[in-house]
């Protein structure tokens, strides 16, 4: 279990609407490989921070993957628009070579 204090679990969530937002619009935009969709990647490794002593390119694109692989996840991510799964899946893919 994470400890955060009022502060930062309130940082966190206001991360995480950005990023659903952000990718909402990149995903719009169909380009995984733009500077938006690259953007919510560097926003999703921070969140990740929240979570993860220890960040690893082969480790976020695991979870990328557990995005599109469990149906709990994708639901999380196609409910913002269906397709963000995937997409995020695609910009990852690029932002963690």
């Amino acid at each position: 279990m994470i400890k955060l204090t009022n502060a930062q679990y309130e940082d966190m969530q206001k991360l995480s609407q950005q990023i659903n937002s952000a990718l909402k619009t990149a995903f719009e935009q169909g380009d995984p490989s733009s500077e938006l969709a690259q953007q919510v990647c560097t926003w999703h490794k921070e969140w990740l921070g929240y979570y993860w002593n220890h960040y690893s390119k082969e480790a976020h694109l695991g979870l990328a993957q557990a995005y599109v692989a469990d149906p709990r996840f994708e639901k999380y991510y196609d409910d913002i628009k269906q397709g963000c799964a995937e997409f995020l899946f695609e910009a990852l893919k690029i932002y963690c070579k």
